[in-house]
Formats: C-alpha cells, sequence, structure tokens
C-alpha cells in the first residue's frame, strides 16, 4: 500500500499545480468578462450574461489545457519518475489505475471549480439588480434548466445529465491514462484524441438525441480502451 501511494503523490505532484494554475487562470478571465458585461447593465438575465462572457468557451479551454497537463508527465519522458517507477517495482496495469485515479482528481476540480464560478456569478448578478426586481431560488433553477452550458454543468433534476457528467469524468480519466500508458509503449493512443475531439463539438447541449449521442461515444471509447488494455496485459507486463 505504501508503494501504491508514493506513485499516487508523485503522479499528483507532477501536474498538480499546474492544474490549480489553469483552474485559477481559468476563473480570472471568466470573472474578467463577467465584470465587463456588467459593467453596463442592458436588461439581460443571468444566462444571457454567461453566455456574453463567453464562459462555454473559457471552460473548453481550461478542459483541453488540463487534459494536456495531466498527459504528459505520465509518459516517462522525465527519468527521475522513470527511475523511480523501476524502484518501486510497480506493475503498469497498477500505475494505469492509480493515474486514472489522480486524473478523475484532476476532473472533478475542474467541473467543481467552473461550478462555483457560476453560482458566484449568479449571487453578483442577484446582489446587482436593480430595486424592486425579483430574484428567487426558483429563478436560479429556471437559470440552469434553460441555458445549455449552465445546464451540463449542473443538470439539477435531470437524470441522464448526471449520469453524463459521471460518465465523461470517468472516461476522460481513463482515456488519459491510456493514452501515457501506451505513448510509454510507444504506441499511439488514438482514443483520447477522439474523445477530446466529441466533447469540444458537442458540448454543451440541450438534452435529446445528443444525449444519446455522447453516451454512445463514450461507450465506445470504453469499449475500445477495455479491449486495448487486455490485449495489453496478455502481452505481459
Amino acid at each position: 500500500m505504501k508503494r501504491y501511494l508514493s506513485v499516487f503523490e508523485m503522479i499528483t505532484r507532477s501536474s498538480i499545480y499546474k492544474v490549480l494554475m489553469i483552474l485559477v487562470g481559468m476563473v480570472t478571465v471568466e470573472a474578467v468578462c463577467f465584470y465587463l458585461s456588467m459593467i453596463n447593465p442592458s436588461g439581460l438575465n443571468i444566462e444571457e450574461y454567461i453566455d456574453q462572457s463567453q464562459y462555454s468557451l473559457i471552460f473548453k479551454l481550461a478542459y483541453v489545457l488540463v487534459t494536456i497537463v495531466i498527459v504528459l508527465p505520465g509518459m516517462n519522458l522525465g527519468t527521475v519518475q522513470s527511475y523511480t517507477l523501476q524502484r518501486l517495482r510497480i506493475k503498469e496495469n497498477r500505475i494505469f489505475w492509480i493515474q486514472a485515479l489522480y486524473n478523475v482528481f484532476a476532473y472533478v476540480l475542474l467541473w467543481g471549480t467552473q461550478l462555483m464560478m457560476l453560482l458566484g456569478s449568479a449571487w453578483i448578478y442577484q446582489n446587482n439588480l436593480p430595486e424592486g426586481a425579483v430574484w428567487t431560488t426558483q429563478t436560479l433553477f429556471l437559470a440552469f434548466h434553460r441555458n445549455e452550458f449552465m445546464h451540463t454543468i449542473l443538470p439539477i433534476e435531470d437524470v441522464p445529465g448526471w449520469w453524463m457528467i459521471a460518465l465523461a469524468g470517468i472516461t476522460l480519466a481513463l482515456a488519459t491514462a491510456g493514452f501515457t500508458r501506451l505513448q510509454r509503449k510507444r504506441k499511439f493512443g488514438f482514443e483520447l484524441l477522439i474523445l477530446v475531439a466529441a466533447t469540444l463539438i458537442y458540448f454543451p447541449r440541450q438534452l435529446g438525441y445528443d444525449i444519446a449521442f455522447m453516451v454512445l461515444i463514450y461507450t465506445f471509447i470504453y469499449v475500445v480502451m477495455g479491449f486495448r488494455a487486455i490485449s495489453e496485459n496478455l502481452g505481459g507486463d
């Protein structure tokens, strides 16, 4: 167990500070854009201010940067990390699952930070409403229901939406861990590129056929990764 914790700590230290810097940058840019949108109130509702501030585009950029940051250190490009893993004598498939666990944590951080930013923006909007304007919990609930980006981040009562968030996080974590594992074996993990491209193209989308399509994409990538992982194990670690 101590060896596994050492690997998790090493993987965490290799990128966690960069991930945090990306999240700080995302929050800063979104805050500036939201402030500029709010300087001259034009009677827009909170959803329109969110769209006008380009939160979705900024989040997508942060998502790509986080993916790059958590992938690069795991390729064993650094001799120190490679030497440490060899000393610990942990099988490659165990490293894969430890890496995947950390990657889930990184994506949860990204999602949680964006959710807090949306709630914070709603609070600022509420406190800057003109006198006599009505704002209730139901108003915020409707905002998250009507706006595509807000609804994708927080589906509220939409159960398929929550399944999509969980499926996306787990599949992305496996795909990034699988990508680094294949790179160490001098093979190319095409699954991750397909997954990132599909997410960028189809996020965010309202409920309907797009949700079903994304479920199929994520499931397909997961199945392909599973078969490749099995073939790698059969080949020996």
